[in-house]
Parts: structure tokens; sequence; C-alpha cells
């Protein structure tokens, strides 16, 4: 396309340099193709551009003068499909990164249900203890002699209501 384009151009009186559509093509390939293909129409951009454009022309002949265009034109493409390289590997590595933060991400939402699953387990447990532990109040309050429980210390551990009210502690 590069070489269509650059070819209906050089019939104009003042033609733009065509170097600028074989980079374009270049870096075109480069990023969408990658390496292999960015460095194979480089060299394909290299010899048409030779063969086409540098004097004399429909010959792959070179004279010195005009071989620092085709380097250069080389040592651009070179350095746009570099470019293009470095911003695939940024892109995929991006990609992958954001591929494992997924990842992670998902399990911590699995791990946070499963710890609010627990916390809700864990909070119901507690009421049962705690209107067992009113019950059992309850039911020692409710006999009618005085219930104590001292620890090993001599400490006054538990006392029932009965205790409380023959006492007045």
């Amino acid at each position: 396309a590069a070489l269509a384009v650059a070819q209906a151009l050089d019939t104009l009186p003042q033609t733009p340099p065509v170097e600028a559509l074989f980079l374009c093509a270049i870096m075109f390939t480069a990023w969408f193709g990658g390496v292999a293909p960015g460095l194979l129409a480089t060299a394909l951009s290299i010899l048409a551009f030779d063969y086409y454009f540098i004097p004399p022309t429909n010959s792959f002949a070179i004279a010195f003068k005009d071989l620092s265009q085709v380097v250069l034109l080389a040592v651009v493409a070179l350095f746009a499909i570099s470019l293009s390289a470095a911003q695939r590997g940024a892109a995929e590595s991006s990609r992958r990164t954001r591929d494992d933060l997924q990842v992670a991400v998902q399990e911590l939402e699995r791990l946070n249900k499963a710890l609010q699953a627990e916390d809700a387990e864990r909070k119901r447990a507690e009421q049962k203890i705690r209107d067992a532990e009113r019950e059992l109040q309850l039911t020692i309050d409710t006999i009618p002699t005085m219930a104590a429980s001292y620890r090993s210390d001599g400490s006054l551990d538990f006392v029932n209501k009965t205790w409380r009210d023959y006492t007045g502690l």
C-alpha cells in the first residue's frame, strides 16, 4: 500500500518524502503484527525504496551518496519496531497483571464472603450462649434455696437471687 501511494505521489510536481510512507507502513505492521512482521516490512520497504525511488531506478544498485537515505530509513524503522515491541511487552505485562489482580480480587471476595458467613455464625452462637446463660440464671434464681459458687481461692463466683435477697448483697 505504501509503495502504491508513493508511486502515485511520485508523479506530482512537489513530491513529499516517500520514506515517511514506508515508515508508516513499517510502524503499522510492527504495531499490529509484532517484531517479525515489522522486520519483514522493513526489509521489503528498503528493497522497494531502493528499487523504485533511489537512482538508478528499477535497480538495486545504490550510489554511496544515496546510502545514507537507506541507512536512515532502516535505523528509524528499527527504532519504531523496538518501540512497538516495548509497547506490546508493556501491554502484555499490564494484561497479565490485570488478570492476576482480577484473580486475587475474586479470591478476596470469596474469602470475604466466607468470613462474613463465619462472623454471622459466631454472632448466632454468641447469642445462643447469652440466651442459655440467661435461661440458666433464671432457672437458678427460681429455686427456693440459696445457691452459690466459689472459686478455688475462696472468692465468690456466682450466687442466685435467693442468696442475694437473704444476704442483701
